[in-house]
């Protein structure tokens, strides 16, 4: 069995949007009857540009009403905006065609998607020039579909962020800058949403339990910043990244279509965390240098084969990097803990998960006179056999071989039960998968792969008891 990552916290509710157009559509019409104009411009406090919203009311015109639209994207990257979806006509019945581009960008190439003849368009491609930042906007019109000369205009205004050095290919790291066996190189890379001054952060050296030291900070963002910092940091030592955010939603402005930044941490060129949304504080312990491979026993590590086995194989058969698994000790022992709970409900055919637990969980449990089952049989269960199921149904199988997760422990416990053995297997995972699923529709097909193979998710904690390392 499973657990389930939370339902998503992040979703707008259909009617929270509805009430925020009507404050949005009231709050224009108040700033018009005062001003006189036909339509009203303001100055965004980025580059001094100068939007234009156009400003109509049903009388004015024949009943089609074209709404502007916002969107974002970033330096190279085409973007299709549904400009149709928010339009209307005002008998409230008759259908709408996006029927052309009046006037295109001064940056960029605004065209239409779909098909005319059957009604099907309401989408425009927005394509910027090569290495632009800023911003720019298309005029589009809106026409009755049972009478296209019955038309309105609109204005689609489009950011596109600068994406910075590091934001769209691998990084480099000088791992010669620091002292070989003594110190390793930690370097973090953040990348902000359009509200970057909410966002600062701290890198803490911890000296003792109650003392810590800071040895680097950052913060005071523009839109869309891009920042690198890489520093040398002692083997052997704890460290702490503590990142804030002070509007609460942590680099993933979802008034924007989703458009989120990030932040990642390596150590020694190697990503260890990967992080898009957190809130209003994330915390992340750090454990430079750890190696708990001369810990491990046989069976550890073939729980670590035997998942990293088939890791590989699902993220390269589904055209994404593979991402394995790092060996928790401190997982591995709160696994065989729960394990061992877990054995005062042999009787019962179910199985629990621990309560208050953070972190991904596979539980598994077998009654009977049989010898100690292989690893590869108990993780085959949890994965080979679920292959071609659907969501939640192979949720063993999505927790396995979630790509955000970067470490595993593994725990049993078994005792004698009805002349035979009574067994219980517990692994956990951080990240947890099976994360944010509702906001992918994920019971909906193949849905659940999009999240499932994505390079972050939402829920915490990133890094297993020991910290990530």
């Amino acid at each position: 069995m499973l657990r389930s990552g939370p339902a998503s916290s992040l979703t707008t509710t259909p009617s929270t949007m509805i009430i925020t157009l009507i404050i949005l559509l009231v709050v224009i019409v108040s700033v018009a009857s005062k001003s006189g104009e036909g339509d009203i411009r303001f100055h965004d406090d980025v580059g001094n540009h100068e939007h234009r919203i156009a400003l109509k009311s049903p009388d004015d015109g024949n009943g089609v009403m074209a709404v502007p639209d916002e969107a974002t994207t970033y330096t190279g990257r085409p973007i299709h905006v549904d400009v149709l979806s928010n339009d209307y006509h005002v008998d409230g019945t008759t259908s709408l065609v996006l029927s052309g581009i009046s006037s295109n960008g001064d940056h960029g190439e605004c065209s239409i998607v779909g098909d005319i003849v059957t009604a099907t368009i309401s989408s425009i491609l927005y394509e910027p020039h090569d290495g632009y930042s800023g911003y720019d906007e298309c005029a589009y019109e809106v026409c009755a579909f049972d009478d296209i000369g019955t038309c309105d205009v609109a204005y689609l205004t489009i950011t596109i962020a600068k994406q910075l050095d590091g934001g769209d290919g691998p990084l480099e790291f000088d791992l010669d800058s620091c002292s070989p066996g003594d110190e390793m190189l930690l370097t973090m890379e953040l990348q902000t949403d359009k509200h970057g001054s909410d966002v600062s952060w701290e890198i803490r050296k911890v000296i003792t339990t109650t003392t810590l030291q800071r040895i680097k900070r950052g913060g005071g963002y523009a839109h869309y910043s891009y920042d690198r910092i890489d520093v040398c940091v002692q083997t052997s030592a704890l460290y702490t990244f503590v990142i804030f955010d002070e509007f609460g939603d942590g680099l993933c402005d979802h008034g924007e279509a989703g458009v989120c930044g990030y932040y990642k941490i390596y150590l020694d060129g190697r990503e260890i965390i990967n992080v898009s949304y957190y809130g209003t504080r994330n915390n992340h312990l750090i454990n430079v240098g750890f190696d708990p491979t001369p810990g491990m026993t046989d069976r550890e590590t073939e729980y670590l084969l035997a998942h990293n086995e088939r890791r590989r194989i699902w993220h390269e058969m589904h055209n994404v990097s593979y991402v394995p698994l790092s060996w928790s000790p401190m997982l591995a022992e709160e696994s065989a803990r729960w394990a061992e709970e877990l054995l005062a409900a042999c009787d019962s055919d179910g199985i629990e998960h621990e309560s208050g637990v953070l972190v991904g969980e596979n539980l598994a449990k077998n009654k009977g006179y049989e010898v100690e089952d292989g690893v590869p049989n108990i993780v085959r269960r949890w994965v080979d056999r679920e292959v071609g199921w659907l969501y939640p149904h192979n949720a063993h199988l999505t927790q396995s071989l979630w790509r955000a997760s970067k470490y595993l422990g593994c725990g049993e416990s078994e005792k004698n039960y009805n002349g035979g053995k009574c067994r219980v297997q517990v692994c956990r995972y951080a990240k947890a998968g099976n994360c944010d699923m509702t906001r992918y529709n994920s019971t909906e097909g193949e849905n659940w792969l999009i999240p499932m193979l994505k390079d972050s998710s939402p829920c915490e904690p990133s890094c297993p008891p020991e910290g990530c390392f």
